[in-house]
């Protein structure tokens, strides 16, 4: 499968019409943040691909002014941090995304299959006790960001749903209630299992099953995830309601396509428009009207790292009368 965007030509003008309307729209006061996903690899090659992830993060997040990290799961491999003093905080997250644009900004986690192995997720809920930039306050939450415009971000732990732990009918009806309730003018789902996916796996039935339907019954622009290690970009093949963006490519081995996954989707009534086996991540900016996502990858020229531009999508507000 080419790395390219798949769809339409009808499609493929209107979104190029409406990307150069969020570009012309992009100003100070707009929520801009990265989302990256299944990063923290224990071996070598694997970390020298996430510190080059981050010199990307870093260079676009130096030319944007972002205002926050989401993290999409698996944020230590191969089980989760061991302890909450665990050097792999240091090795894997602070002695890493080190450049100036983004050493200081504040990560908001999800926790992935790997991070719950032998019950290890607790140890990342205990290190956002001691540090400030690791917001993770429990293994699902929600927090509303006002700058310009305003979104609303609910964190799931798609693990724990998943593995029927930490009371999943109470996560789903935290969800519901919180998406409902909340006035923001964007509304974003983020966590680790994606519900559909054209890479290792098809998707998750759980996260279908349960989780896109509170994201379609309160307006959800984007579900963003990981755990298909690549990038990719999925929407329903008509009456495009939740953008569903997986960005599992922050250094883990990446995973290939599979054109047997999309034969699934295609079933189910979704499409891939972009896939990409690689190693990035997805740069989102919000206006007031226009949701801006952006996929990146890097190139390598001796020890030069480029960032390099995939492929971009943009999407109006156009529920924005419900919301308000």
């Amino acid at each position: 499968m080419p790395s390219q965007p798949i769809g339409t030509y009808c499609r493929e003008i209107m979104r190029l019409f409406l990307f150069v309307l969020g570009l012309a729209a992009v100003a100070v006061g707009d929520i801009v943040f990265v989302a990256v996903g299944d990063w923290g690899d224990s071996g070598s090659s694997g970390q020298a691909r996430q510190q080059n992830v981050a010199s990307i993060m870093n260079d676009w997040c130096a030319e944007r002014d972002c205002d926050f990290i989401i993290s999409t799961g698996d944020n230590f491999y191969p089980d989760g941090a061991e302890a909450v003093d665990d050097d792999r905080f240091n090795y894997n997250w602070r002695d890493v995304y080190t450049g100036d644009a983004i050493k200081d900004l504040t990560w908001y986690i999800s926790v992935g299959n790997h991070d719950h192995i032998d019950g290890n997720e607790i140890y990342q809920l205990e290190f956002a006790q001691s540090e400030d930039r690791w917001y993770f306050p429990y293994y699902y939450y929600s927090f509303e960001v006002t700058d310009g415009t305003s979104a609303v971000f609910y964190a799931m732990d798609s693990e724990a749903l998943r593995l029927n732990k930490y009371n999943p009918a109470e996560q789903l009806a935290e969800m519901d209630q919180v998406l409902g309730d909340s006035t923001a003018r964007w509304k974003i789902v983020f966590g680790h299992h994606p519900p559909l996916s054209v890479g290792r796996r098809w998707g998750d039935q759980t996260i279908l099953d349960d989780v896109v339907p509170i994201c379609v019954k309160h307006d959800v622009d984007a579900l963003i995830t990981g755990h298909d290690h690549n990038l990719q970009h999925i929407v329903k093949r008509s009456d495009v309601d939740v953008e569903y963006v997986v960005s599992g490519a922050g250094g883990r081995s990446s995973y290939a396509y599979e054109s047997g996954n999309e034969d699934i989707i295609n079933e189910l009534g979704y499409e891939p428009l972009f896939f990409d086996e690689t190693y990035g991540f997805v740069g989102v900016t919000l206006t007031e009207n226009l949701m801006t996502v952006e996929y990146y990858d890097y190139t390598t020229s001796g020890s030069d790292v480029n960032i390099r531009e995939l492929y971009s999508f943009t999407r109006q507000n156009v529920a924005a009368s419900k919301k308000k």
